[in-house]
């Protein structure tokens, strides 16, 4: 292990020691016993997939006006960055055994360590989790109070640190607040569900960490935990606002509404734009262009960071090749004897694709709506399939053979999904006899539009 360990330093050092332009920020590494893994870096809602060698070498480069905070993905491994234009990170560890060969270096290698072991400290809180989120609020607030002062002193120890970088600091202590607010802002929902109580009765000091917040400070839009918050103020306060009532995630209307509400409330430029882009993006990742054009024309007009201009237009561009009327790409995925099968092969029949995953729970809500689907339609000129997205192939070859699902069960593991713009699971699509595509988001097999546009279809 000694050996290992001093092989995995001199890596790291000898990785850090590379010049870099002041407006670059780099990650470098070398992970070992990964081969087949794919390796990603998760910004936001963007993911990069980065090339790895044959040794298990990496380098992840790019320029950048500011920091960035994401996430280092391999298999079901995670770890959390933050990457500071001109200076550099690296880092390398033993896939097989995560934790314990973990090195860093690099001039960021201090906010990697303490990144380090605020996760431990947050991995030993969680093991609690369940049996605190039950009990009553005093008791919460009394165990997420205790988590709070240990990252508080954490971040105090790390601050005397030589290198420890000054900004990075002031963020952090904002990340670490707005993450409370968070966690107390949910645990009613959290209470309910796992208690099984319809409802809870909060202290009325619950929300004093709340108070004297200034949500126009532009500084909250370098801290991850505060645009999530804001994120989820802007939803609350917008629906509100514009008198929208039930399920309004996706339906144009509520991004008109949330778009009014942003400009109307938020006087930094950078801020609104951050909101505007973030907000655009869900929509067209979940529902398409369909209904916004007034939107992306708006956003577009005022928009400064092209690199988020570009990103939108690409989504919008991949969302116009699969719209009704457009040939159904195809794509090759396999059965659980390895099969393969192609759309095309279908062709002369109606398909209905049922994107999904194991771990997915609205997914699962699907499935006794589905299995009735399928009993209903078995006989008919269309072919239900679901097409499993899960990582872990054994997951969903468990769950298929427990649960002997009747209907066609297919995996991709080689990303064919990207090719519908699958984003959000569960995700369906309606294709026609002729190979093109009918609704690139057809409904739900719970909703009863599904039964009414399938009975209109001609030769089914």
């Amino acid at each position: 292990m000694k050996k290992t360990l001093l092989i995995l330093a001199s890596a790291a050092l000898i990785i850090s020691c590379q010049q870099q332009p002041a407006d670059q920020i780099r990650l470098t590494g070398t992970i070992t016993n990964a081969d087949t893994l794919v390796l990603k870096f998760m910004e936001g809602q963007k993911t990069d997939t980065l090339a790895k060698a044959a040794d298990g070498t990496f380098t992840y480069e790019k320029v950048a006006a500011k920091p960035v905070s994401g996430y280092l993905n391999v298999g079901k491994k995670y770890l959390q960055v933050y990457l500071i234009p001109g200076k550099d990170l690296s880092v390398t560890v033993d896939y097989s055994n995560w934790d314990s060969t973990m090195v860093f270096g690099g001039k960021l290698k201090p906010i990697a360590d303490y990144n380090a072991e605020k996760t431990k400290i947050m991995r030993a809180w969680s093991k609690g989790f369940m049996a605190v989120v039950v009990k009553e609020p005093a008791d919460y607030r009394v165990s997420r109070d205790s988590l709070q002062t240990a990252y508080d002193a954490l971040l105090l120890k790390y601050e005397a640190v030589k290198g420890f970088d000054a900004g990075y600091a002031k963020v952090e202590k904002l990340n670490l607040r707005f993450g409370q607010i968070m966690d107390m802002n949910q645990f009613s929902m959290m209470h309910q569900y796992y208690a099984k109580k319809d409802t809870v009765i909060l202290p009325d000091n619950w929300k004093d960490l709340e108070k004297g917040i200034d949500l126009t400070d532009p500084t909250l839009a370098e801290v991850p935990a505060a645009m999530q918050y804001l994120t989820n103020y802007i939803s609350e306060e917008a629906q509100k606002a514009a008198g929208l009532t039930g399920d309004v995630w996706g339906k144009p209307e509520f991004l008109v509404a949330k778009f009014d509400f942003i400009q109307k409330t938020f006087t930094n430029p950078d801020m609104v734009e951050t909101f505007m882009f973030n907000d655009l993006g869900q929509q067209i990742d979940g529902n398409s262009t369909k209904g916004i054009d007034a939107q992306l024309a708006e956003y577009y007009a005022l928009a400064k960071n092209q690199e988020q201009v570009a990103e939108i237009k690409k989504k919008a561009s991949d969302w116009a090749a699969i719209m009704p009327g457009m040939p159904a790409p195809d794509m090759k995925v396999v059965d659980m004897q390895g099969v393969e099968y192609t759309l095309s092969q279908f062709k002369g029949k109606y398909i209905f694709i049922d994107f999904w995953a194991t771990w997915c729970g609205p997914c699962k809500k699907e499935i006794p709506f589905l299995k009735k689907l399928y009993e209903d339609y078995q006989k008919k000129n269309i072919v239900i399939m679901s097409i499993s997205v899960d990582q872990d192939k054994k997951e969903w070859e468990k769950m298929v053979t427990d649960e002997g699902f009747p209907w066609m069960q297919l995996h991709d593991g080689t990303k064919e999904n990207d090719k519908y713009v699958v984003r959000y699971i569960p995700s369906f699509i309606l294709i026609d006899r002729e190979g093109k595509i009918i609704d690139p988001r057809a409904p739900n097999p719970s909703d009863a539009r599904l039964r009414e546009v399938l009975s209109s279809l001609e030769g089914i």
